[in-house]
């Protein structure tokens, strides 16, 4: 592992540790703090932590586009399943935990805030569901590494690829499940061109 990959790490644990003290807090400490689930206000550790995890996110977005160091598909399916389980856990055990907590102190269940890393996961999950697979099995952008292509492509033009001619493919794994075609190559057929018009040398 290099430099920058353990630098990318160290943002990734930090990042995990953020999530962890915003999620006690909303999940165990506020609910005794605020019963009626109805306060704005949120103390300064989990405040600073949210702060914090947004940083270390543009970092690591920073990191991840400016030095290719992680596979983006794999940091979608990591990102998104972390936030699916947020949402799914708070939906199975806390949701209703904290709606008769608070139905118990007179608040309104319309009223009732949920606590700020489950409102991201909310949100951000079906976001990041949708851009994976528009990624996996539409098309997916590409940055030109090096000035091989010249002069039709040069180094860091982008590209879009189209995925779904070359088959649907699981992320990350890139395994074959579902065969779309062949795509066209239109290489072969300028080469396949360029032989039959060329003159004989008889």
């Amino acid at each position: 592992m290099n430099d920058g990959d353990r630098f990318f790490v160290g943002l990734l644990i930090a990042g995990i540790v953020c999530v962890l003290v915003i999620l006690i807090d909303g999940w165990f400490l506020r609910p005794q703090r605020d019963p009626g689930a109805t306060s704005a206000e949120e103390p300064l550790l989990p405040k600073l932590a949210g702060y914090a995890l947004v940083g270390l996110s543009l970092a690591m977005l920073w990191r991840l586009f400016r030095y290719e160091a992680v596979d983006f598909s794999l940091m979608l399916v990591v990102v998104g399943a972390v936030s699916g389980i947020i949402w799914a856990l708070d939906q199975a055990f806390f949701v209703r935990r904290r709606r008769a907590a608070a139905a118990a102190m007179g608040t309104p269940v319309e009223r009732v805030r949920e606590p700020i890393a489950v409102e991201y996961a909310r949100s951000f999950f079906p976001v990041i569901i949708l851009v994976l697979i528009i990624r996996s099995f539409l098309f997916e952008p590409f940055r030109i590494p090096s000035d091989s292509m010249m002069p039709t492509l040069f180094d860091g033009d982008f590209i879009f690829v189209s995925k779904f001619s070359y088959g649907l493919r699981l992320p990350v794994a890139n395994t074959l499940i579902l065969p779309t075609g062949t795509p066209f190559n239109m290489l072969a057929m300028d080469l396949a061109q360029t032989s039959i018009a060329s003159p004989s040398t008889d």
